[in-house]
């Protein structure tokens, strides 16, 4: 019998089974774990008036508000009970006493309804206290490990962010144009890498050599983000540059 979690994924989002596990690449970007009744989202980079949409690279005052609503109506929709932020959820370490006092109260009501975790290596021990939440340099449950940034070797059961995965699809695959460049999650059904909620600013192309550490020649999942939904691309269809 599917789960009633499940029963609310349609076809704008997709399916990534990792080491046994069912995810959700949601189009937010952010990572649904149903079987957790959890919510994964990387590299929000928090801060009133300066932060950036992972759809929108044109930032404004209202992009942390969003960036928070957007988490909020997650936790609604799917009745989330744990949310884990992985990577630089704020640009600086005193960015967080530039969030507009609303949006801190906004954090700090969902920090009522969830166990809220910020995994964000070693800058987890300096991020203040006024954050909330629960601050950890890694963080593993149920067989998987939650880095700010992957290790720089093929491993298991690790889902990451800081790489700022990115997918130049080609305009001979695709009815545009020219290339177009979209954040994607990219797996090999042993370890996920995350696109960043926060923005693409420094996004790196999938086919770069900076993830041959991570994959080597594994076959890739790659699904992209593009506004409304999430679907899959195959390798073939993708250019480098």
């Amino acid at each position: 019998m599917t789960s009633p979690f499940l029963q609310q994924v349609n076809n704008t989002q997709e399916e990534l089974v990792l080491c046994g596990q069912s995810f959700i690449a949601h189009p937010s970007g952010a990572l649904l774990w149903p079987s957790e009744q959890a919510l994964i989202v990387s590299d929000l980079y928090l801060r009133s008036g300066y932060s950036l949409s992972a759809l929108n690279q044109l930032g404004n005052k209202s992009q942390a508000s969003a960036q928070l609503n957007t988490i909020n109506t997650l936790i609604e929709t799917y009745s989330i009970k744990q949310v884990l932020a992985l990577g630089r959820s704020f640009r600086r370490l005193d960015d967080p006493y530039h969030l507009e006092a609303s949006d801190m109260t906004a954090l700090y009501n969902m920090q009522k309804q969830v166990d809220w975790i910020w995994v964000a290596g070693p800058m987890a021990r300096q991020l203040p206290n006024l954050v909330g939440g629960l601050r950890m340099v890694k963080y593993q449950q149920n067989g998987f490990t939650f880095r700010a940034m992957p290790r720089n070797v093929p491993l298991t059961h690790e889902i990451a962010a800081g790489m700022y995965p990115m997918a130049r699809l080609s305009e001979d695959n695709y009815d545009f144009d020219e290339s177009l460049c979209l954040p994607c999650f990219v797996c090999n059904r042993k370890r996920l890498l995350m696109p960043a909620f926060g923005g693409h600013l420094a996004a790196r192309n999938i086919l770069g050599d900076e993830f041959l550490p991570f994959f080597g020649y594994d076959d890739l999942m790659i699904q992209v983000v593009d506004q409304f939904k999430t679907y899959p691309v195959p390798k073939v269809a993708l250019k480098v540059g």
